[in-house]
């Protein structure tokens, strides 16, 4: 591989360096020149997986030269699923627009079986100004669960609670159960944590649950995949946001004494990286577009989550409808005609460029373009491949981004064969990404480990479920 400044990764393959198939040289080479801060060279990727690494040195240090950006939590899950958990248990996985409940009955010698029942998280609900009313509606839908399950009833049941909104800091309480404090817009939600809201609410509704644990959405993805897979070690959550956890050894914790912390002898911790975070503080602003900073800007908590903005589906459409504007703009797309379509923020989002990826008969993309506003004669061929190279191009950065940000994990990790249990909506929707990032990764890992990315559908709210497990069977042996 040609590791010079100026050479991008697999440079001769087209899939991972798209190519835009339209005839016009002159233009071809005025889109490339506005689009060319997506390119990211070999020496830009390498710096991003270094940086990663420094992070998550410095975050798991004693005394470190400086604050990491990185929260590198101890999660305290120290136990695994091993098939002797013998219970039910509920679990609560909580996100940014959706709520899932379920039931998880193990039996030691059987498969799990999982009942799930989806509710909507509204808008209202998502940004209102109570944290109590936020969470009297969760242990409604919990008692809804139970109700429409007669035969969990009459049980007094443990809630293993998947918690991955709107917090910025971890806590932990006297008993061990990792708590997540939440930092958000509700005003009588500081200071108090995520669990606590719970539990009062659970009381307040006369809910027969016992929440006997909490962990954000990586934590549980890596429980799931520990289960499904033997030698899975990391973990990474890539939907509307991005998150990455792993396995690490406690002796290279220099914050953490073991005996102190844990009242007994541990090998390996799961760790909750938060490395969504990177660049906050500038450091990575040299693969940020323009469009990349007037994201930030216009976003509700600007320069902060640098990284998840860059690679989270919740951004990744308006980077191609902004994309798409400043083309038409500069006369090289539709003609420089301007909807008003194409000017509403969010016009285009993720799922879009996921079609427009599996579309191989361009009616897909001729549809976007006509729901923005455009007719059938104002479109075309041009127009249509302009729409793929740039849906590509920034699939490309993406899986650059995230294949550097796993890179990093991996080299912690002292295993020739490191599997990484992935969920969320945008790799399991995305056709390309699967692909790209896992082909990115053998470019940047030694040739001396081999890496696997596979789906753990679900983890978040499955492997909740087992944590809970993995608790009771703690509390039976105590």
């Amino acid at each position: 591989m040609d590791s010079s400044a100026e050479s991008v990764l697999l440079a001769d393959s087209p899939y991972h360096n798209p190519v835009l198939n339209i005839g016009d040289d002159s233009k071809k080479q005025k889109i490339r020149e506005i689009l060319k801060g997506f390119i990211l060279s070999v020496s830009k990727v390498k710096k991003i997986v270094d940086v990663f690494s420094e992070e998550m040195r410095l975050g798991l240090e004693a005394n470190p030269s400086r604050k990491s950006c990185f929260y590198m939590a101890n999660t305290f899950v120290t136990d695994y699923p091993d098939g002797t958990e013998d219970c039910d248990v509920l679990a609560m996985d909580i996100g940014g627009s959706n709520l899932r409940v379920m039931l998880c009955r193990l039996k030691p010698g059987t498969e799990p079986e999982f009942r799930v029942q989806h509710y909507e998280l509204t808008a209202d609900q998502r940004s209102g100004t109570s944290a109590e009313q936020f969470f009297d509606q969760l242990a409604k839908n919990i008692g809804d669960f139970i109700s429409k399950n007669p035969d969990i009833s009459d049980k007094r049941l443990p809630l293993g609670f998947t918690f991955s909104f709107g917090y910025e800091q971890l806590a932990l309480d006297k008993s061990k159960i990792l708590q997540m404090g939440i930092q958000t817009n509700f005003p009588d939600a500081y200071g108090k944590c995520a669990v606590q809201f719970l539990r009062d609410a659970i009381a307040r509704q006369g809910v027969n649950v016992d929440v006997i644990s909490i962990a954000n959405d990586v934590t549980t993805t890596l429980m799931y995949g520990m289960y499904l897979k033997p030698e899975t070690y990391v973990s990474y959550i890539l939907g509307s946001g991005m998150n990455a956890g792993y396995l690490e050894k406690v002796d290279r914790i220099g914050r953490i004494d073991p005996l102190k912390t844990f009242d007994k002898p541990v090998e390996s911790i799961i760790v909750n990286t938060e490395c969504g975070f990177l660049g906050d503080d500038g450091a990575i602003d040299y693969v940020k577009t323009r469009w990349d900073m007037e994201l930030d800007e216009e976003s509700m908590i600007p320069h902060s989550y640098g990284f998840e903005k860059l690679v989270g589906a919740f951004f990744f459409g308006d980077l191609i409808r902004r994309s798409l504007l400043t083309l038409a703009e500069n006369q090289l797309f539709v003609g420089g005609l301007i909807t008003d379509a194409l000017k509403q923020k969010d016009s285009i989002k993720a799922p879009d460029a996921s079609l427009v990826e599996n579309d191989k008969s361009d009616d897909f993309v001729t549809k976007l373009l006509q729901r923005l506003g455009y007719t059938s004669a104002q479109i075309t061929k041009d127009d249509i491949e302009i729409v793929k190279y740039v849906c590509s191009q920034i699939a490309v950065r993406n899986a650059q981004l995230i294949a550097a940000n796993i890179a990093s994990v991996v080299d912690r990790i002292d295993k020739p064969f490191i599997r990484v249990a992935i969920d969320g909506s945008f790799y399991k929707k995305h056709p390309k990404l699967h692909t790209l990032i896992t082909d990115f990764i053998v470019e940047l890992v030694p040739n001396n480990k081999k890496v696997e990315l596979f789906l753990a559908d679900d983890g978040s709210g499955k492997g909740s479920a087992l944590i809970a497990a993995v608790a009771v069977k703690q509390r039976q042996k105590s």
